[in-house]
């Protein structure tokens, strides 16, 4: 669970200017309730965010500015601001943002588990069945890892982690947060550090979620996927680490 994020929201209410904006469809139509959140870094580490909502004329207004802005609303597509970087100059302080309807091309499809392997999810889950040739990681959604693959594991008290590493790469990794206190909803601001461009893509299984892909100012590229009690994404790989983990993510299937 992000725990330094609540911990610093106080500290950017307390410090931060305000953020205001409006929210509305591609023709003009205020949105009310659309879920807006702030991302900034913090002058002592880390990061935190504060949250709010539209109102009825699509209208918001946030306690602390931010680098990064999330807009989010059922039946429309996700979209992410970044609102100022070192090179950009000063963050901007009123945003207005267009929402689409969600469509079938922007939508990452994610099959049901037991379609595709024949078991429901207690098996899949307690690993007491193991597909042919790989394993699966995760936990609400699990992705399918080549048994041959390098992966290292990490377990916190209330969460876990699996890296998955690129053959003959020991920096390059695919990392999947797992377990039940773990709310994978949006990434870490520095998910965005270095991007040139991204795309956004909603979520078939109806989550507050998305994925989110792009690529960085050295060519490489990153990739983001969110979902409750787990996340999984790819930071600075170059081309042939992120097919190869692409492919582990797009045959990615919902077990819950």
């Amino acid at each position: 669970m992000r725990l330094l994020t609540i911990i610093l929201v106080s500290l950017i209410q307390a410090t931060g200017p305000a953020i205001t904006g409006r929210i509305t469809t591609t023709d003009g139509q205020a949105i009310a309730d659309v879920t807006v959140r702030s991302q900034r870094f913090n002058s002592l580490g880390g990061y935190g965010s504060v949250e709010g909502h539209t109102d009825s004329d699509g209208k918001f207004s946030l306690a602390a500015d931010g680098k990064v802005l999330f807009v989010r609303k059922p039946g429309f597509l996700p979209v992410t601001r970044i609102l100022g970087s070192a090179d950009k100059g000063p963050a901007e302080k009123d945003v207005h943002v267009a929402l689409e309807p969600i469509s079938e091309a922007k939508t990452l499809q994610i099959p049901d588990c037991r379609e595709i392997y024949g078991v429901d999810r207690k098996a899949l889950v307690s690993r007491k069945f193991k597909p042919k040739g790989i394993t699966l990681y995760g936990d609400s959604h699990l992705y399918p890892v080549p048994d041959d693959a390098r992966v290292e594991h990490m377990n916190d008290a209330d969460y876990g982690t699996d890296d998955v590493f690129f053959r003959g790469n020991h920096k390059t990794r695919l990392r999947i947060y797992h377990g039940s206190m773990w709310i994978g909803f949006y990434p870490d601001i520095h998910l965005f550090e270095n991007a040139v461009e991204f795309s956004e893509r909603a979520l078939s299984t109806g989550e507050n979620s998305e994925e989110i892909s792009g690529s960085l100012k050295n060519g490489n590229k990153f990739r983001w996927v969110g979902a409750f009690n787990c996340e999984i994404f790819y930071y600075d790989a170059p081309a042939a680490a992120a097919a190869y983990f692409d492919r582990i993510i797009d045959h990615g299937c919902l077990a819950r």
